[in-house]
C-alpha cells in the first residue's frame, strides 16, 4: 500500500466518523423530538387518525421494513459484486473468467481511418463502464491479429486490439506486438510482449453495469453501504420505540374518551332526571299555581272571567287542573293553562264557526273535551276579544245558531 493509498484510506474514515456522528445526533434528536411530542398529545390527531385507518385496513403490513431490509441486502450485495470484481481484476484465474470494468473510451467506436475493422466486420466494441468477459490468456503462438487483449503497464490495465505482430529478427530477439484502440488513429506508444498480458476479450459484455461497481469500489461506496447497513438496523429500533409510544399515548386517548363518554351519559341522565322532576312538578301543580306564576295569563283570564260572570245562572266550579263553567249544571266552558299559555275550551261546534274569522281548534277527540270542544289559545288581545265574543253567544242561543260568519 501507497503512501497515497494510506492518506485516502484515513481521509475516508475521518469523513466517515464525522458522518456517522452527525447522523447519530441527528436520528437521536429527532427520535427524541418525536418522543416528546406523542407524549404531550402534539400527534393526538395524527395518532387516531392512523389508527382508525388501521383498524379499517385490518391488520398493518410490514411493507415497509420488507422494502428497507431488501434495500439493504441488494446494496451489501452490489458492494459485495464490486469487491469481487476488485480481487478478480488484481488476481489471475487460470480457468474462472475475469470481469473486468472499462474505465476508457478508447474502444468505444470505430474510427474512420482504421479500415481494418470496417474491412474484417470487427464489431465487437465496447463502452465506458461496460463490464467486460475476459478469458485466460492463450498460448503466445495462438495470439491472432485483431485479437482484443487486456495488458499491463505502469500498474495500469488496457484493453486494445493487436493490429500488427512483430516476429523476432536481426533487430530485436523478442516476439512483440502492436496494440491500438478502435476509436484511436494511431497504436499504443510502445510495444507491448506477452508477459505484459493479462487475458483476451471475447465481445461479451454488460452495457453500464460498470458504473455502480466503480462506484461502491470507491471510498463513497464503502461509506454509503455502511451508513445504509446503519438505516437498516437502526430505524427499526426507533420504529418500535416510536409505535410503543404511539400504543401508549392511543391507549391513554382511548381511557380518557371512555370516562369522557361516561361522564356525558352520566351528566345526560342527571339532566334526564332534572327535567323529568321538573316535568313532574309542573305536572303536579294546580290551575291556580300556574295562573299565579304567569302574570299575562293571570290578567287575561281575569278579563275572560268578568265575561264568564256577565252570563246568567252561569257558576264557576274549581277543580285542580282547571276551572269550569256551568250553566243549568251542563258545561259550556273549561279554562286551563298548558306552559305559560292560557287555553279557554267552549261549548261550542267546530264546524259551525268553519268559515269564520275565529282561529281554533277542534279537540272533541280529546278525553274530558267532548262537551267543550272548541279550543282557542288566548296569546293575544285579539284573540281574547274573540273569547269574549263567543262567550256571549254560550248565553245567547239564536246567535250561536247564527253564528258570525265572514264570507270574505
Amino acid at each position: 500500500m501507497t503512501a497515497y493509498d494510506i492518506y485516502v484510506l484515513l481521509l475516508c474514515f475521518i469523513v466517515y466518523a464525522l458522518l456517522t456522528t452527525l447522523s447519530v445526533v441527528v436520528v437521536i434528536t429527532l427520535t427524541r423530538t418525536t418522543l416528546r411530542m406523542i407524549r404531550h398529545g402534539l400527534e393526538d390527531e395524527r395518532i387516531q387518525k392512523e389508527r382508525q385507518k388501521a383498524s379499517k385496513r385490518g391488520k398493518p403490513g410490514c411493507f415497509d421494513s420488507i422494502l428497507s431490509t431488501v434495500s439493504g441486502i441488494l446494496l451489501v450485495l452490489v458492494f459485495l459484486f464490486s469487491a469481487y470484481v476488485n480481487l478478480q481484476e488484481n488476481s489471475s484465474f487460470d480457468h474462472i473468467p475475469t470481469l473486468r470494468v472499462v474505465n476508457s473510451a478508447s474502444m468505444a467506436e470505430k474510427n474512420k481511418k482504421n479500415q481494418y475493422l470496417f474491412e474484417n466486420g470487427l464489431d465487437d466494441q465496447f463502452e465506458t463502464f461496460d463490464m467486460i468477459l475476459t478469458y485466460k490468456l492463450p498460448k503466445e503462438e495462438d495470439l491472432a491479429l485483431y485479437d482484443v487483449v487486456v495488458y499491463e503497464v505502469d500498474d495500469m490495465l488496457i484493453v486494445h486490439r493487436i493490429v500488427g505482430i512483430e516476429e523476432p529478427n536481426d533487430k530485436h530477439h523478442v516476439r512483440y506486438f502492436l496494440l491500438q484502440g478502435d476509436a484511436i488513429e494511431r497504436p499504443d506508444r510502445f510495444p507491448v510482449y506477452y508477459s505484459q498480458m493479462r487475458g483476451i476479450y471475447r465481445g461479451e459484455r454488460i452495457p453500464f453495469v460498470g458504473s455502480m461497481v466503480t462506484f461502491m469500489q470507491s471510498p463513497a461506496g464503502w461509506i454509503c453501504v455502511i451508513l445504509m447497513l446503519f438505516s437498516v438496523i437502526s430505524l427499526p429500533i426507533i420504529e418500535k420505540k416510536i409505535l410503543k409510544a404511539e400504543d401508549a399515548r392511543y391507549a391513554l386517548l382511548m381511557q380518557n374518551e371512555l370516562a369522557e363518554e361516561a361522564l356525558r351519559k352520566e351528566r345526560e341522565e342527571a339532566e334526564k332526571q332534572r327535567l323529568s322532576l321538573l316535568g313532574q312538578k309542573a305536572k303536579n301543580k294546580t290551575f291556580r299555581q300556574k295562573l299565579k306564576e304567569n302574570d299575562v295569563a293571570r290578567l287575561r283570564y281575569r278579563t275572560i272571567k268578568a265575561c264568564f260572570e256577565q252570563l246568567e245562572q252561569c257558576r264557576l266550579t274549581e277543580s285542580k287542573k282547571a276551572d269550569i263553567y256551568k250553566k243549568s249544571g251542563r258545561p259550556i266552558a273549561k279554562v286551563t293553562v298548558v306552559g305559560k299559555t292560557l287555553n279557554v275550551h267552549l261549548a261550542l261546534q267546530p264546524e259551525q264557526f268553519e268559515r269564520t274569522r275565529y282561529r281554533f281548534a277542534d279537540v272533541s277527540s280529546k278525553k274530558g273535551f267532548k262537551s267543550c270542544p272548541m279550543r282557542i289559545r288566548v296569546t293575544s288581545d285579539r284573540q281574547e276579544r274573540w273569547v269574549c265574543e263567543l262567550i256571549s253567544m254560550l248565553g245567547d242561543p239564536s246567535a250561536e245558531q247564527r253564528g258570525d260568519v265572514d264570507e270574505s
